[in-house]
């Protein structure tokens, strides 16, 4: 690929690239939150420089100097670019829906809630009925007696919070 599409693919990330002795750099300017390994793959490294001033990290990528190498420097810093975006991307997604949930739960009655499902793309996600029990918190209303056979509340359980969780007391 022609190195005008290999810097296109970067931006606006991309800050510049050089030659140091027998090394090819590449570098980029990415948020400081990002996610940046050591090496990818066998033969391309990775260093942060440190923080720029617009709060960005300054990383830089790099291998020795032939033509596999260098390509393979480029996919390295694609890499790089695709697997943070599409983490946050999930972190928005994750917000967005999570503020959903909570709407949900301030809008609709305990028994339409109780009733609610979720479809999921991947039958892995969904949690079986044992490991809902296991959620620490949940409880179950039943119609026994506790064990001494009371019906006062829980010492330590305070009123709810805003989504109908009981507030822990200490």
């Amino acid at each position: 690929m022609a190195i005008f599409s290999e810097i296109e693919n970067l931006r606006p990330y991309f800050y510049g690239i050089r030659l140091h002795d027998e090394y090819f750099i590449v570098d980029l300017n990415v948020p400081s939150n990002w996610a940046i390994s050591e090496m990818y793959g066998k033969n391309v490294a990775s260093k942060i420089n440190g923080v720029n001033k617009d709060n960005t990290q300054s990383v830089s990528l790099f291998s020795s100097y032939n033509s596999t190498m260098v390509n393979e420097v480029f996919k390295a810093a694609k890499l790089i670019l695709k697997v943070n975006l599409e983490r946050e991307e999930k972190e928005r997604l994750l917000e967005i829906k999570r503020l959903e949930l909570e709407k949900m739960f301030m809008e609709n009655n305990l028994e339409s809630l109780k009733n609610m499902s979720f479809t999921s793309l991947n039958k892995k996600n969904t949690l079986s009925d044992d490991e809902k029990l296991r959620i620490k918190g949940l409880v179950q209303e039943g119609t026994e007696p506790g064990p001494d056979g009371n019906s006062k509340p829980q010492e330590g359980i305070g009123e709810p919070d805003t989504v109908g969780r009981p507030v822990q007391s200490n």
